[in-house]
């Protein structure tokens, strides 16, 4: 039996239409404005079959169009529910996320926006989401990043590179490497205090938990290891406060920041840190970031090893082209500290390239790093007159695949190698580590 629509006609007669019939004519008085005629559609339609999902959809818009959020809300979930049409379940979660952001429930919003991503049947779709989700974003307050990374390395314990013989010197420093699995798991959480076109002030938490699942035998590699030594965890919150205090030259950011490392429970080391920055842009569209970074580390397993750190950094961002993306940076270290093992300065250079094209589907990235350490104050039992020198370089590699995406988030691959090259031959150490994540495409 198909639904009797009243029409009127110039007889004004009722007629009769098929349910497809009927929805068309739905469509289209909703876009005429006539929401009374296609609210009686939709009730004719449902009361048919309660899980029709294009004419629960239909009330969805005519009651969102009326200002009865709750009513298109629940239809347009029911019609996400039944429906087993990707076109129709993208309408759905893409409307209840429309009716969550009137309702200021930005994350809820978010949340379904990735729905609507992960059933979107097309590449028009999937862009109408992510132009959705990032406007969503600018007007939410809360942003909330989470990463779960899966990572073999040969060096967990950061063992050195030469074989040692006897337990002098620095516990855990002159063992040898530990292969493990890392498992970790990290959310970082941003609170926009204030925000105007001219001032930014946000409150921030990070929160980082690795589980270390050793190889086995790690006892007689190194004697003494508990199986939960190398599990971690930290924190750290703080406030960030951008603002505009030269309009011509860019942002001008301050930072205070707090955190605490810990091992087995144990309070590893707290820090305290002031951080400034200053922007520099430029014509063409490239920029100069100069920052200034004291911090305060207290070491709890070894108070002699805090330190008060001065930092000068500076960064250069060339303008981006089609092709890719890159930096690069230096920054200059000073450890004040009355432990010679910690004592010194450090000059690090490094840079990072990002790849805008992808390659079999995949977007590529590299980033590299040089360091050069020097103790001067480090003296091996009498042996160094000049203290000890560290010579240390990074490399990773990350393969982001772009055509898979599951709710919004992508896998990505990375492969990490680095090596310090040490004045005194027990702190060599080498690592190298393959690792796979996931990250938000938006």
């Amino acid at each position: 039996m198909t639904p009797a629509v009243a029409q009127e006609t110039q007889a004004s007669q009722p007629y009769e239409v098929s349910p497809v019939q009927a929805k068309t004519i739905a469509r289209q008085a909703l876009a005429l404005g006539d929401t009374a005629l296609a609210e009686a559609i939709a009730s004719a339609l449902l009361e048919r079959n309660p899980d029709d999902a294009e004419a629960l959809m239909i009330r969805a818009l005519v009651a969102r169009a009326a200002g009865e959020l709750d009513i298109a809300e629940n239809s347009a979930a029911q019609a996400y529910r039944v429906s087993d049409i990707p076109a129709l379940r993208f309408d759905a979660a893409f409307l209840i996320a429309d009716i969550k952001a009137r309702k200021k429930h930005f994350t809820r919003a978010q949340f379904w926006l990735r729905r609507a991503d992960n059933v979107a049947p097309d590449d028009q779709r999937r862009a109408a989401a992510t132009r959705a989700y990032q406007a969503v974003t600018r007007r939410n307050p809360l942003s909330i990043r989470l990463g779960f990374t899966l990572r073999p390395s040969n060096n967990i314990n950061n063992g050195s590179a030469e074989i040692s013989e006897g337990p002098f010197g620095l516990s855990g420093s002159l063992d040898d490497p530990i292969a493990a699995i890392d498992a970790s798991v990290s959310t970082a959480l941003r609170y926009k205090l204030k925000e105007t076109p001219e001032v930014l002030t946000e409150a921030y938490a990070n929160i980082f938990v690795r589980r270390a699942i050793l190889e086995s035998g790690y006892a007689d590699i190194v004697p003494g290891t508990e199986a939960n030594d190398f599990d971690y965890v930290s924190l750290s919150f703080g406030l960030e406060h951008k603002t505009l205090l030269f309009p011509d030259l860019g942002a001008t950011s301050f930072r205070l920041g707090y955190g605490g490392g810990y091992y087995l429970n144990k309070h590893y080391q707290s820090a305290a840190d002031i951080s400034f920055s200053q922007e520099f842009r430029f014509e063409r569209g490239s920029a100069i970031r100069a920052g200034l970074r004291l911090r305060d580390t207290h070491r709890f397993d070894s108070p002699t090893a805090s330190s008060v750190d001065t930092s000068l950094s500076l960064d250069y961002f060339p303008q981006s082209s089609e092709r890719l993306a890159w930096s690069f940076g230096t920054t200059l270290t000073n450890y004040n500290s009355k432990a010679p093992t910690v004592e010194g300065y450090r000059v690090e250079l490094r840079t990072r390239v990002v790849l805008k094209k992808t390659f079999f589907g995949t977007q590529p990235d590299l980033s590299a790093s040089l360091s050069w350490r020097d103790l001067p104050e480090f003296d091996y039992f009498g042996t160094l007159e000049n203290g000890r020198q560290d010579l240390s370089g990074s490399l990773s590699v990350g393969l982001t695949y772009r055509d898979v995406s599951y709710f919004g988030f992508q896998p990505r691959a990375e492969f990490s190698w680095s090596q310090t090259n040490s004045e005194v031959d027990l702190w060599d150490t080498k690592s190298f580590s393959f690792g796979m994540t996931v990250v938000s495409r938006f």
